[in-house]
């Protein structure tokens, strides 16, 4: 039985046989974790392990009881023919009147207002990022698993997703892949650093001054923290 400030806990899991093993993780409650690692270290498949999208092959996923995913991929396919409005995506997620009761404030904190009567298939893919960030906001997840957030997205919509996450960051858990190397010190609590298996995970600074790191991305990694949180 996993303790109340535990949302999640896999023990010795096993992925394939080449994709993923010994994997042992902790979630804990309103953390935000940061999974980083090389091209083809499992960092996609760990996340969808996490969220129960994957079935594990070995080992041992303990989850607590009435915990709600939300899962925002890498890219995500709309038919294009079908016309459907930024609003009328949002309202896809939930019962008329809950969507009623939330999306004022959800469209303020994601920076949305001016996208609602805009095509889904004509907004750019920073402008999607924060439109998946408010699909998931409006759907009261529990647990938010991001893969590659900030992949291909320019420097204004990475500080947009950046002041998103640090206003829920209190309300919710996060988790997160990423090849930006800069977020090991910008937000997390936790960071897991994985290839194929798990090379080294706790806070930060542990992480980044590990031998395990330092083999992976070699002694010179340049770290700058971003100052996001004192910006609008």
């Amino acid at each position: 039985m996993l303790k109340d400030n535990i949302v999640l806990e896999l023990k010795n899991i096993k992925f394939h046989n080449d994709i993923l093993e010994d994997i042992n993780v902790i979630v804990k409650k309103n953390h935000f974790i940061v999974i980083i690692g090389p091209n083809g270290g499992g960092k996609s498949t760990l996340l969808k392990i996490i969220g129960g999208l994957y079935k594990i092959h070995s080992g041992v996923r303990l989850q607590q009881p009435g915990i709600k995913f939300g899962y925002i991929p890498q890219s995500i396919y709309l038919n294009k023919y079908l016309p459907i409005t930024v609003l009328d995506f949002l309202k896809t997620t939930t019962s008329k009147k809950e969507f009623s009761q939330k999306v004022s404030q959800i469209v303020e904190r994601t920076y949305i207002g001016n996208l609602l009567t805009q095509s889904i298939h004509r907004i750019s893919g920073g402008e999607m990022q924060l439109v998946l960030l408010a699909r998931c906001l409006i759907q009261d997840y529990n647990v938010l698993l991001m893969d590659e957030p900030f992949s291909n997205l320019d420097v204004y919509h990475k500080q947009k997703v950046h002041n998103i996450l640090e206003m829920v960051r209190k309300q919710l858990t996060i988790v997160m892949t990423s090849h930006d190397l800069h977020l090991v010190l910008d937000q997390p609590n936790h960071v897991i650093c994985l290839n194929k298996k798990i090379i080294v995970q706790g806070s930060p600074q542990k992480v980044i001054h590990s031998t395990g790191f330092k083999s992976l991305f070699g002694n010179n990694t340049y770290f700058y923290q971003n100052d996001h949180k004192n910006n609008s």
